[in-house]
């Protein structure tokens, strides 16, 4: 059954998160994840949220998005930049 990983994804410095969001994608391949929304314009249509930019991944298990997020999730990349702020 498919599991899913949802991030808010707040942005300070651009350039650094740029060289972060480069990283990401090889690490999510190894666990087997892959994006199903990155970003783009978000619309809240009820309720007070508005995230500034939001991610869903999607894996074939919860067991592999369990050890992503037990590595530390996205943040394990190697080189995460302070610009980098998931909540």
């Amino acid at each position: 059954m498919a599991a899913y990983i949802v991030v808010q994804v707040g942005v300070k410095d651009p350039v650094r998160y740029d060289e972060y969001r480069k990283m990401v994608k090889p690490t999510l391949d190894s666990f087997g994840g892959r994006f199903l929304v990155r970003g783009g314009e978000v619309e809240n249509l009820e309720g007070g949220w508005k995230p500034a930019r939001f991610v869903i991944i999607e894996f074939d298990s919860a067991a592999q998005a369990r050890v992503l997020v037990g590595l530390g999730g996205i943040c394990a990349c190697k080189g995460t930049p302070a610009g980098y702020d998931p909540y």
